[in-house]
């Protein structure tokens, strides 16, 4: 009876997930603006259902419950080797380069026709360049990850990058560039500062394919999984590594979260930093962890 009792609940999950895809790719396109207000309620409500019993049913087969525990505010200027939620291992999920407010990314903004693809074209040098100065990487998106990183310097020791491979059409003509470049960019950056002197960084084997946003989560928990092979070599512990969600797409963000799940890892977000008057601080941003725990049910 256990035995069937197991069996129906992998197909009840698997068929859960492939529903929930479908319907998340529906959503996310074209098809979504022409419903009516109650038909897009009724889905988003439906979707939230879907997710909420796919994760009861996973841990009833897993015979695991994630339990989350109250969030923790990180902050690199009152760092201390000694707390334990500085984490030894964590793995990042890297977007494409955007030069935002850097010198090269205001021109970027002012700039048309062949003088606009004249500094896209710079900056594709500057990154195999490794061309630091032109990049301004603070001034750019890529400070998310910078800071989440710094966040765990005093004791972390690896660091997974993942990203995205670039698009290609069967004539072989770039679709969609790939966020690899930009990963290879941050970790040569951040190898550089003293305070990461000792860690290590992993980008290389950690990319994935772009197509249909169904089959983002399932990749990314396919590089998630590789990621924590590594750390176990390494000794990490499960509570010793955190999964930054804070960039990426929706699907990639789901994909790190349910892996995540799978044991005592916790999950961090670059959060905005608000003021006595509960109004946001520009440029103020500070890693929340959110850690969970795994019990186990009878």
């Amino acid at each position: 009876m256990q035995a069937i009792s197991r069996q129906f609940i992998f197909a009840a999950t698997t068929a859960i997930s492939v529903i929930f895809g479908i319907l998340l790719e529906a959503l996310s396109g074209d098809l979504f603006s022409t419903w009516s207000d109650d038909v897009k309620i009724s889905s988003l409500m439906g979707l939230g259902l879907l997710f909420c019993i796919f994760l009861w049913l996973r841990s009833r087969f897993s015979g695991t419950h994630a339990i989350m525990r109250q969030a923790i505010v990180l902050n690199e200027e009152r760092q201390d080797a000694a707390q334990p939620h500085i984490k030894r291992g964590l793995v990042l999920m890297v977007s494409l380069y955007s030069p935002q407010k850097s010198t090269i990314g205001a021109a970027l903004k002012q700039a048309k026709g062949a003088q606009k693809q004249a500094l896209l074209d710079q900056i594709e040098t500057a990154k195999q360049a490794l061309d630091f100065e032109t990049l301004d990487l603070p001034n750019s998106n890529l400070v998310l990850g910078i800071q989440a990183v710094k966040a765990h310097a005093s004791k972390l020791e690896a660091c997974w990058l993942l990203s995205t491979e670039d698009l290609y059409d069967a004539e072989h003509n770039l679709v969609a560039p790939g966020s690899y470049s930009s990963a290879r960019v941050l970790a040569a950056y951040l190898s550089q500062d003293p305070a990461l002197k000792n860690v290590d960084f992993y980008y290389e084997d950690f990319s994935i394919r772009q197509g249909a946003e169904a089959r983002i989560a399932g990749r990314i928990q396919t590089a998630m999984n590789r990621a924590f092979l590594a750390a176990n070599a390494r000794k990490i512990a499960a509570s010793d590594i955190a999964a930054d969600i804070t960039s990426g797409t929706g699907a990639m963000k789901l994909g790190m979260i349910l892996t995540s799940l799978d044991s005592d890892r916790d999950i961090q977000f670059m959060g905005t930093t608000y003021a006595d008057d509960a109004t946001p601080v520009k440029g103020q941003l500070n890693p929340i962890l959110y850690p969970f725990t795994t019990s186990k049910t009878d």
